[in-house]
């Protein structure tokens, strides 16, 4: 989430300035989800003309009652500033997935926990990206589990088409779509879907690793009724 806020003069030899930021989606003490805007930003100004300026920010975690410091790189209110670093640079916790899913996936496990160390470690330009291609690991894996013999084409196929020829039902589909279209805007230069966020993206890989696990134990227990 960006957030316009008023920075002070570190050196109180400026008046204040208006940055938008990058708000840290995550507590760096407790890895508890956060979007609050913080509670006073300072700002040191280059000492070359033209250079961006840096703002530091305090935030306050009201999970675990902790204070922590961001620091961001930016000119002004029309781009957000860059998320540079965040102290503490506290312990990274990534999410755990079934053994259901690592045993179909297991690139979709290893990308997807990069990608979660890389938001945590406040890298929020390229997390996006890693996301976006765990989910397709995880759909061209599940994909080839259900068509082995279509495994070839499956790996050279768009994404786009993997979805639209290889799942009939919708509500994956829909799930992978809206994953893979916020995804794309992560890697592109303009936003088409501006009202989405990687948080949403996150959301939605959730909802599909639970539809995938699902779909692959209905398989395990048809295989077993099949074969009595």
């Amino acid at each position: 989430m960006d957030k316009t806020i008023t920075a002070y003069p570190i050196d109180f030899d400026s008046g204040n300035h208006d940055f938008k930021i990058h708000i840290p989606t995550i507590c760096p003490h407790c890895s508890t989800a956060f979007q609050t805007e913080p509670l006073i930003s300072f700002y040191k100004r280059p000492k070359q003309s033209g250079n961006a300026s840096t703002i530091y920010s305090m935030y306050f975690c009201s999970v675990c009652e902790n204070v922590f410091m961001a620091r961001s790189i930016g000119t002004d209110t029309i781009n957000a500033a860059s998320l540079s670093s965040i102290l503490p640079d506290g312990s990274v916790r990534v999410t755990s997935f079934s053994d259901i899913i690592s045993d179909c996936s297991p690139r979709f496990v290893e990308i997807y926990n990069q990608s979660e160390t890389a938001e945590q470690k406040g890298l929020y330009e390229i997390c996006g990206m890693g996301y976006r291609k765990a989910m397709e690991f995880l759909i061209k894996d599940f994909v080839i589990s259900n068509r082995p013999d279509d495994s070839g084409k499956i790996q050279d196929a768009k994404l786009s088409q993997c979805i639209n020829e290889y799942i009939p039902e919708q509500r994956i589909s829909d799930l992978a779509k809206a994953s893979s279209w916020i995804g794309n805007d992560e890697v592109h230069y303009v936003r088409k879907n501006g009202d989405y966020s990687v948080s949403d993206m996150k959301q939605f890989v959730s909802v599909l690793v639970s539809y995938i696990e699902s779909e692959l134990i209905i398989k395990r227990a048809q295989s077993l009724v099949n074969n009595t």
